[in-house]
């Protein structure tokens, strides 16, 4: 049907007004900056948005493990707690992780080592998931060690560490890289306190408190000596 012309002027003044009400949620608008608009936005916009964020967040995500027709926990190639490297969607690059959930259509919610301007975690296909081979990481930080690059000596051990625990001599590496200025701060800026403190307790009594755990490809080969 045809649109009379008093319903047509009315959506008309209607979808002006809604263009004008959008100029003040525009940064570079005069109009932003308004204090009485900043209060309108704080009463209007923020109590909600984290509420949007999170709802539109389970709508683009696949659901959790649910249905009995999908791949039941058992018959996963990968387990939860089990290192990893997966691929990650910012750059396509391979960064060492743990499994730390299930999704939906044989997907997996990995977990990433160290998440420097990453998410923590990311649902991730099987085909972007390989086996963890801690000998790599570990042979990369002793060939960092004999170059001085202790940073990324100690990001190696500390990889190794996290998600694998004892394998080689990676506690005493850490205990000695950590006595370096550089590394003191890179383990301040991620957090790394705990951590540390819990190898100390296992130097001290000489017995691992973080045994090690079984990754996707481990070798007691350590590549020393």
């Amino acid at each position: 049907p045809k649109m009379r012309p008093a319903s047509s002027a009315f959506f008309v003044s209607a979808l002006l007004a809604l263009c004008d009400a959008a100029l003040a949620f525009i940064p570079s608008s005069p109009l932003y900056r308004s204090p009485a608009v900043h209060t309108l936005r704080s009463r209007t916009v923020a109590p909600v948005l984290p509420s949007l964020l999170r709802t539109a967040r389970r709508s683009a995500a696949p659901r959790w493990l649910a249905q009995e027709d999908d791949i039941k926990p058992e018959d996963r190639a990968y387990k939860i707690g089990q290192a990893c490297d997966a691929e990650w969607i910012g750059d396509n690059g391979w960064y060492a992780a743990e499994i730390f959930g299930y999704w939906k259509e044989g997907q997996y919610d990995i977990k990433w080592a160290d998440p420097q301007g990453m998410a923590p975690t990311q649902a991730t296909h099987p085909n972007a998931i390989r086996p963890f081979d801690a000998r790599s990481y570990y042979r990369f930080g002793l060939n960092a060690m004999d170059q001085e690059d202790f940073d990324s000596a100690y990001l190696a051990f500390r990889t190794v560490y996290k998600l694998v625990g004892a394998f080689g001599d990676t506690e005493k590496h850490i205990a000695t890289l950590i006595k370096q200025p550089s590394v003191v701060q890179i383990a301040a800026q991620r957090g790394d306190g705990e951590l540390l403190a819990e190898l100390g307790e296992s130097l001290e009594s000489g017995t691992s408190t973080r045994p090690a755990r079984s990754s996707v490809v481990r070798t007691e080969a350590t590549g020393e000596g």
